[in-house]
């Protein structure tokens, strides 16, 4: 009943009522009950309850979205962050109209290294290889330039985005090549002429379909170590939204489908429009580009990573190390979210550190809009992700690979809602939150805190000053109207009520599962002759990890009821 009072007693009952002080008390409260009752069934509709669960900037950000894809991100560079231009040789590659679809022509190949005030040898170097589905982007252009300089100020990190030959004149392989020159050079140089004896933390990272490259690169380093001048390995990778599965073949294609209901409310990922067959055909299309028209790749562990299994992720030898800690940024609503949930489960089943932030009802890249795509306010859930990736890095460079963050084969995975929206009643206190402190600080290193993203999508209803009906009307009437009222409905949702209470009664208080439940459950399971899966099921098989496999990656326990 809340939300409807204040505009029950302001917008009904007052006017409603003001001409009827002095008129005999039963027309009163006969009056006041039709106004209860009126006010009691008004609901928001479905535009403005949608409206008031995203922030400013969110809706703003999906309008513009929805008019004109990939418009509107970030530009703003940050402060006490040094550009250079980087020329190394060899890079060098022509853009032409002829075999390129970017818009920047001519002469490319220019890396931008974005340096930290007072980096050293010492200090975290990032990898970060540009997204556009290998066709389009460089390292200053749609966005990169500012996304670098935000990385590097936030995480306090040198970040070097190389400009790989972008397809047709590149490929799978000599984008990878590219890459990994340009992670040899990184290692070698840093901000200054540092040598091969400065072992600064070395984070690979990416995002769409750079984010996949940057997780070939890290498992054709696991698999060939010696690619690393003087035995370097990695700190880490940082994925961002990363496009893992060249198949197109997951789910999720289907479940976040765009639609739009008649009210005008949109659900599913804003950035793919063109329907769930037509987007799969499409994706597959420009992965068969990528990989130089050779399909047998489109499940190759490296070059489609979701494929991965214990040759890239796994210990291969005891006493040896698995794949780096992974770090996955990823909008809930993304037509690619099962690329980023199942390699990160996988991972963690295979012994890898991974944690996996999901935001809810964000879109593909969002951290690229944290300025709030020109609504004057900051995009909360993308300035909150640009801060978790710097955390990781700042774990990884004190932790090494042991973080903590899986446990018993199972990643760290955070659903994230946006706290400039209802904050104070969803949320516990920040100061709660392990860590959540020195959000704020990191904010301000940002874009001068968060503060100018907190506006919500629409206003408060505003209580004014009673009306001349309250001191005509007697209190014990109206009283006894409310509580009747209250009664009515109290009694309405009584079966509602009784059933919660029953089913809670109905749950152990522990969380454990008594053993004699577990063994009358497999046991079950045993005498049940549960047919095989058809064959049209099976397509999946290479997404997960066999029980066993995840039981050793794990330290040899299984997860019974799993």
């Amino acid at each position: 009943l809340k939300p409807c009072w204040p505009k029950l007693l302001m917008q009904q009952l007052r006017p409603a009522c003001d001409h009827m002080i002095g008129l005999r008390g039963d027309v009163l409260l006969l009056c006041l009950v039709l106004a209860l009752y009126a006010g009691a069934k008004e609901v928001p509709t479905e535009a403005e309850l949608y409206s008031s669960w995203f922030s400013v900037a969110g809706l703003a950000c999906e309008k513009r979205l929805i008019e004109r894809p990939y418009c509107c991100m970030d530009e703003r560079l940050m402060p006490h962050i040094e550009r250079r231009e980087i020329h190394r040789p060899g890079t060098e590659w022509q853009c032409e109209d002829s075999n390129c679809w970017d818009e920047r022509v001519g002469r490319r190949g220019e890396d931008l290294l974005w340096v930290p005030e007072g980096a050293s040898c010492t200090t975290p170097r990032i990898l970060w290889l540009h997204g556009g589905s290998w066709y389009y982007g460089s390292p200053s252009t749609t966005g990169y330039a500012s996304l670098a300089s935000k990385l590097a100020s936030a995480a306090g990190a040198v970040v070097m985005v190389p400009d790989y030959p972008l397809v047709p004149v590149g490929n799978f392989t000599g984008i990878l090549n590219a890459s990994i020159s340009a992670l040899r050079w990184l290692a070698l140089h840093g901000p200054t002429d540092c040598g091969p004896h400065d072992r600064a933390p070395l984070f690979v990272g990416g995002d769409s379909s750079g984010g996949g490259t940057a997780l070939s690169l890290i498992f054709k380093l696991k698999k060939e170590p010696g690619l690393m001048p003087g035995g370097m390995k990695l700190a880490g990778g940082i994925l961002m939204s990363p496009w893992t599965n060249l198949l197109c073949n997951t789910p999720d294609y289907y479940v976040h489908a765009y639609a739009r209901s008649e009210e005008g409310v949109r659900t599913g990922d804003v950035l793919t429009k063109t329907g769930p067959r037509k987007s799969m055909e499409t994706y597959q299309s420009v992965a068969k580009d990528y990989l130089g028209g050779d399909e047998a790749l489109l499940d190759d562990p490296v070059a489609s990573p979701l494929h991965a299994g214990a040759a890239e992720l796994a210990p291969t030898t005891p006493g040896a190390s698995a794949a780096p800690p992974l770090h996955f940024t990823v909008g809930s609503t993304e037509t690619i979210l099962g690329d980023s949930v199942l390699l990160a489960q996988k991972a963690a089943a295979f012994g890898v550190e991974v944690s996996l932030n999901i935001f809810s009802g964000m879109w593909h890249d969002f951290p690229m809009y944290s300025e709030g795509c020109g609504s004057g306010h900051d995009l909360w859930p993308a300035s909150k992700a640009i801060i978790e990736i710097a955390k990781f890095v700042r774990m990884a460079e004190l932790g090494g690979t042991r973080l903590g963050l899986t446990r018993g084969g199972v990643a760290s995975t955070t659903y994230v809602y946006d706290r400039s929206v209802h904050s104070v009643k969803w949320f516990a206190p920040p100061l709660s939150e392990g860590g959540e402190a020195t959000m704020g600080v990191a904010a301000a290193a940002l874009s001068g805190g968060l503060g100018g993203g907190g506006g919500v999508g629409v206003g408060a209803v505003g209580a004014g000053a009673p009306g001349p009906f309250v001191a005509g009307l007697a209190s014990g009437v109206a009283l006894s109207v409310l509580v009747l009222y209250l009664l009515w409905l109290r009694g309405h949702h009584r079966g509602s009520c009784c059933a919660y209470i029953q089913i809670k009664q109905a749950l152990p208080s522990s969380h454990e599962v008594p053993s004699d439940v577990v063994g009358a459950v497999e046991a079950g399971l045993e005498s049940a002759r549960i047919p095989p899966l058809p064959a049209a099921v099976e397509v999946g098989a290479k997404w997960w990890v066999p029980p066993v496999a995840a039981a050793s990656a794990a330290g040899g326990r299984e997860h019974r009821l799993g």
